[in-house]
């Protein structure tokens, strides 16, 4: 309970909170989400590729290459994404 009131902090419910805010807010979490994962995961194959390497692991090579390009293809999904909201949405519109 306390961790998920550390992580909304400031993101408190008011009274005049409509549904549209609330989906608003999930999606840019959810992009956020995304783009993260995609950069967590390009660095997770970048780090299996040094194994990889070190230990002649031909197939292991391969295996963190499309770890690598999987996670850079989700980190541009979310990314663009976030880019797209931005300028479909521009700040004071």
């Amino acid at each position: 309970m306390l961790a998920f009131l550390a992580l909304f902090k400031g993101r408190e419910a008011s009274a005049q909170t409509t549904g549209a805010q609330v989906g608003d807010i999930l999606v840019k979490d959810l992009m956020w989400l995304v783009t993260g994962g995609g950069i967590l995961t390009a660095v997770f194959g970048i780090i299996a590729l040094i194994n990889a390497g070190r230990a002649q692991d031909a197939q292991g090579k391969s295996e963190a290459g499309w770890f690598i390009l999987g996670g850079i293809l989700l980190a541009a999904v979310g990314g663009g994404s976030m880019l797209s909201g931005v300028f479909s949405n521009p700040p004071g519109n």
